[in-house]
């Protein structure tokens, strides 16, 4: 179940390619001056790094969703077998789907911030439903859906906002952002199974909370743009 959320990652990556324009890559140098510039647009600017951290800190709680539902549904009540739990990530491709839609309305009148503020409360709104009906499949199977929705959508409102930063630099400011996008899934499934071990499901949805509420004050805290 956790690859289904990579997937949609690779899903959404090819849904957006029509949004954004192709830019030739101007960087002319060496290998390691590529890497040294690649690091050194982190440095470069405030939005990166923000958005970035935003992006890690959303991909690390539906890490840490995808990881621990599999336990919750494999136990008592649902004891549910592995096929059954599969079944709910069919509910997050709608998520992947609306991308495009997501990406359209990104580039309208609202600002990227509003917009993450908005996509942030969805995915806060699906952890808060997850924890106030824990047992209720009709619940979950909400969660599901707005908690992918709020990831993708941020993801793309992130995407699409550090596109306006350098557009020479588009890959190197992408691959910093896209290598911490990883780097904080990784986390939130290692901190994810953590929490279940420690208390179970309760504990893994006040991680979940801890994770996006950051996430939202980070974006709260920056600048409108």
């Amino acid at each position: 179940v956790f690859g289904i959320s990579a997937v949609l990652v690779i899903i959404s990556a090819v849904l957006m390619q029509s949004d954004f324009p192709s830019v030739k890559d101007r960087f002319e140098g060496s290998y390691g001056k590529l890497l040294k510039s690649t690091f050194e647009q982190f440095k470069r600017f405030s939005t990166l790094r923000r958005t970035a951290l935003v992006g890690a800190l959303t991909f690390g709680t539906l890490s840490s969703f995808w990881i621990s539902l599999t336990f919750h549904l494999s136990g008592s009540p649902f004891n549910y077998q592995t096929d059954t739990i599969g079944l709910f990530g069919l509910l997050a491709v709608a998520g992947a789907l609306l991308v495009p839609l997501i990406g359209k309305i990104a580039d309208g009148g609202t600002t990227p911030k509003r917009s993450l503020m908005f996509t942030l409360f969805l995915v806060i709104a699906s952890i808060l439903v997850l924890k106030a009906y824990p047992f209720s499949v009709f619940a979950l199977s909400v969660s599901v859906v707005l908690l992918d929705i709020g990831v993708q959508a941020t993801q793309v409102t992130n995407i699409a906002l550090i596109y306006t930063l350098d557009s020479k630099a588009n890959s190197r400011i992408n691959t910093v952002y896209m290598t911490c996008y990883f780097i904080g899934g990784a986390t939130g499934a290692f901190v994810g199974l953590i929490c279940w071990k420690m208390g179970g499901w309760e504990l893994v949805t006040w991680q979940m909370l801890l994770f996006s509420t950051v996430a939202l004050l980070v974006v709260i805290s920056g600048k409108s743009k």
